[in-house]
């Protein structure tokens, strides 16, 4: 990074400072040296991965930072986009290539597997509050697992 754009960054912090007071919810770029940058989410910043480095725009900086040399990047302050906070909502992730964990099911909702023809390929009995779907079975492809009437989450077997 050049001087000169180091010293625009500071500026702008300073000019932007009454601002964050109100508003202070920023984006942070920690890099492995040890400097932290940080953008306002009121200056809306664009996040973009090109080739081996992060670029980040806002309406009036445009930085770039390779990807070797950031440690992390992430959100500070109190504001957010959630208004409501369900105490059992579903959280779902793919723990490996055999295995999908949904968390914060309904004790009565049936769990079903459907490839994307739409046919019924397996069905998943609850296990607690954590049930363990094993995708051993499956095929390579898109599938779908339906849990009761409401909800459904698309997955990859690779």
């Amino acid at each position: 990074m050049t001087i000169m754009r180091k010293l625009i960054k500071i500026l702008l912090v300073f000019l932007l400072l009454p601002i964050s007071a109100a508003a202070n919810t920023t984006l942070v770029v920690e890099l492995t040296n040890g400097q932290t940058d940080s953008y306002l989410l009121l200056d809306k910043p664009v996040l973009m991965m090109e080739g081996t480095q992060l670029a980040i725009k806002t309406e009036t900086i445009q930085t770039s930072y390779e990807r070797s040399q950031m440690k992390r990047f992430f959100f500070t302050g109190k504001t957010s986009g959630i208004k409501k906070v369900c105490k059992n909502a579903l959280v779902y992730k793919q723990v490996d290539a055999d295995h999908l964990e949904i968390s914060g099911l309904p004790q009565s909702d049936r769990i079903a597997i459907y490839n994307v023809s739409g046919v019924e390929v397996g069905e998943v009995k609850r296990n607690g509050d954590k049930t363990v779907v094993s995708l051993s079975e499956l095929q390579r492809g898109v599938y779908l697992v339906k849990i009761g009437n409401s909800q459904t989450i698309k997955f990859l077997r690779k």
